[in-house]
């Protein structure tokens, strides 16, 4: 069966990736089920008692029961908390994660996986070896739902980058080698674990656009599904997102490098065969599902598929490469790397740049809208040079109606000759620009609406109503700090506002006209006072 799984690794164009589940580290951290988890936390009632309470109310969304068990348990085990002596000590030693509004419940659940991440069930230690080693050359990254750091503690945080949670590997620049996706959440990040069916809300919410992220990981790569349940809800609606994107003939080419992995108790049982999913989109995935006693088995044949390089030198090779084309800070001068391992002694790999000068201007025009909106609030993972913008991005950008939060480029710009026609056309625009005629006419007829606290009334209307407040209250008063809260809140709800691969969303244009808000009033007099240096320099000179 090893050389049959080999073969199955051989016939791809890349490394595989592990999509890991509980499974995994039940089986090497003897940590709990879900159900399991849960019972720790009831404090207040039997398991039984919140598990009937949920039935009755999941019974046409059997997959969402435990999160709402957790809800029951959340909420009773968080009342304890405050309230009973036995966590007088907890309350002190949490005293930071609590003024941070972090939930006890959560980050009692954390401390309990951090100290079960620290030791292995013996047992398997052989296992665990072999599957240490695989992560040097022989895996490109790894997706999981799980909250441990058995990954991180056998792989190493320098060696494998962790992302956790979906904002991270939304907002963040992936290069998909040596990187760990924990689209779950981890216990080194109490707030970032997501249990209840509050956080699972938020996770399907934006299930679609992580299905895009890492779509280009199914499409070029094995894909090793490793302790899941061939029933588990979060691995069937993940696939049923990717089975969304893809046309039958493509899901028809994936089939072989889908595998799942599925545990046996009967070595006699261990063999290969296929496995489908069938989901009520009409679409179906099939993938070669392997059972297995023994993982040394996998974990010898993926060891047999490696590259020439350390993943984590491929990394940093892709991370350079990728700053090289859209820096900020270009170079006459060109370095070579030879240090890529400490043992190596031929280093072949050579790459090629032309002249800065002709694709920089190519680069930054290249630039995506809401690439130029996420860099201005402060949540892009990429440094441009403000200048570079304002000369080719913004002038690319133009369409003569979208006003451009550019003040804020303005006011740190090296040279006058940045400020063209196109930026002027955004610079000399008000904050009453971007009201819409209707919005004009309301504040006409109605007067001001009163806006006390953006946030607070996001939390309590949604978007589309706070947004429409927004723009019908007096923005004198408006607190800068409160808006921007708001915008990177209602972004973390709802990547789609400002998402570059995936659909449009009904309120991305009125959403940019708040960063665009925000930066009038955040920025305007440090462009004025920037641009009157600049023009003061000019003439001197």
């Amino acid at each position: 069966m090893r050389e049959q799984i080999i073969q199955m690794l051989s016939n791809a164009p890349a490394l595989p990736v592990l999509f890991v589940g509980s499974g995994l580290t039940r089986r090497y951290l003897d940590l709990p089920n879900w159900e399991g988890l849960l019972r720790l936390y009831c404090v207040k009632s039997p398991y039984e008692y919140y598990y009937s309470k949920a039935e009755r109310e999941c019974r046409e969304c059997s997959d969402m029961i435990y999160p709402k068990i957790a809800d029951y348990i959340e909420a009773d085990f968080n009342d304890a908390f405050f309230t009973e002596d036995r966590y007088a000590e907890s309350r002190k030693t949490h005293a930071e994660d609590i003024a941070a509004k972090i939930s006890p419940f959560k980050f009692c659940i954390a401390d309990y996986f951090k100290e079960k991440s620290k030791s292995i069930q013996q047992k398997y230690s052989d296992e665990i070896t072999l599957f240490k080693e695989i992560g040097n050359k022989n895996i490109s990254c790894i997706i999981t739902t799980n909250y441990d750091l058995f990954l991180e503690n056998n792989f190493g945080k320098d060696h494998f980058q962790p992302y956790i949670g979906q904002n991270e590997l939304l907002f963040s620049t992936i290069y998909e080698v040596a990187e760990i996706y924990k689209i779950h959440g981890c216990c080194s990040k109490p707030d970032s674990i997501v249990i209840n069916s509050h956080d699972y809300d938020l996770f399907v919410r934006k299930s679609a656009y992580l299905s895009s992220k890492i779509l280009t990981l199914f499409l070029e790569r094995p894909i090793i599904f490793l302790g899941y349940s061939v029933s588990d809800p979060n691995i069937r609606r993940i696939l049923r997102s990717i089975s969304e994107c893809l046309e039958n003939s493509q899901l028809e080419q994936l089939k072989k490098r889908l595998i799942f992995i599925e545990w046996t108790e009967d070595p006699k049982e261990e063999g290969i065969s296929e496995r489908q999913f069938d989901f009520d989109n009409g679409k179906t995935i099939i993938m070669e599902n392997i059972k297995l006693f023994d993982y040394s088995i996998l974990y010898s044949a993926i060891l047999d598929n490696t590259v020439k390089y350390d993943v984590k030198a491929l990394r940093r090779i892709k991370s350079q490469l990728y700053e090289l084309v859209k820096t900020n800070k270009p170079t006459e001068k060109l370095y070579v790397a030879t240090n890529i391992e400490d043992d190596s002694q031929d280093i072949d790999f050579v790459v090629g740049v032309g002249v800065y000068g002709k694709f920089g201007k190519v680069g930054y025009r290249g630039i995506k809208a809401e690439e130029l909106y996420l860099y201005a609030i402060g949540q892009s993972d990429l440094q441009y040079d403000d200048d570079m913008i304002l000369k080719e991005a913004i002038p690319y950008l133009y369409n003569g109606r979208t006003i451009w939060p550019v003040r804020q480029f303005v006011s740190r710009c090296q040279s006058i000759d940045c400020i063209n026609d196109k930026v002027k056309f955004s610079l000399d625009k008000t904050s009453k620009d971007l009201l819409s005629f209707s919005q004009k006419e309301s504040i006409k007829k109605r007067g001001y609406t009163r806006l006390p606290c953006i946030v607070d009334y996001y939390r309590q209307y949604g978007l589309s109503k706070t947004i429409s407040t927004i723009f019908t209250s007096d923005f004198s008063k408006m607190n800068p700090d409160d808006l921007l809260q708001f915008i990177k809140l209602a972004l973390e709800d709802e990547p789609a506002l400002l998402s570059i691969t995936g659909k449009g969303h009904q309120s991305r244009s009125n959403f940019k006209k708040c960063i665009a808000l925000w930066d009038i009033h955040v920025y305007s007099t440090l462009a004025k006072q920037r641009i009157t240096e600049l023009s003061d320099n000019s003439n001197v000179n």
